[in-house]
Order: structure tokens, then C-alpha cells, then sequence
């Protein structure tokens, strides 16, 4: 899924649940190819475009600050662009009853 980026911050994210995802993704890297993502108040961590699951660092998370699905726009903080599933996992955490 396509869409534009628009940088907030160039900077590497402070996310207390980073480390953790991390370690997450060490467990099903070695699965295939993929994104991690967690909600983190209205926004959500997501991994970087071409992250390796297997071999993850903090310099690999993006955080997604919003998402215009009407502009297909998304607002981030983070050193470089968000996973291409950016905008998918964005709209599955806005659903009704998704509490992930």
C-alpha cells in the first residue's frame, strides 16, 4: 500500500516498548518477511521500510503519528520511511473493536 511520507522528526523514537518488540521479533524474524507493530496511545510503532525482522534495532522503529486515508498522508517521527504496511496496520487499529 502506497503513500505519502511527511517527517515530524528526523530523529530515532523513544518508545519504552521498542526493546521489546525487539525481542518479539527475534522470535518470528527467522519466519519471513514482515512488520511489527504496536498501538501506543493514538499512535502506533511500526517498523521501517525494509527492516529485517531477524535483526531489528531501535533505529528500525517508526512512529506513526497519524494517517489521512482521504489524503493517503502519514505523519511520523523516525530516521527512515515506515514499513509500506504503514497505512494498513494504521486503519486495523482505528476498527471498532480492535484492542490490540
Amino acid at each position: 500500500m502506497s503513500f505519502e511520507t511527511f517527517f515530524l522528526g528526523r530523529e530515532k523514537i523513544k518508545n519504552p516498548f521498542v526493546e521489546k518488540m525487539i525481542s518479539a521479533s527475534k522470535k518470528i524474524g527467522d519466519k519471513g518477511a514482515g512488520s511489527i507493530s504496536m498501538r501506543y496511545g493514538s499512535r502506533i510503532i511500526i517498523t521501517s521500510k525494509n527492516a529485517s525482522l531477524s535483526s531489528l534495532t531501535e533505529n528500525d522503529f517508526v512512529e506513526v503519528v497519524d494517517y489521512d486515508a482521504v489524503r493517503n498522508i502519514a505523519l511520523v517521527i523516525g530516521m527512515s520511511e515506515p514499513s509500506s504496511a504503514a497505512a494498513l496496520h494504521w486503519l486495523i487499529y482505528r476498527r471498532e473493536g480492535i484492542n490490540a
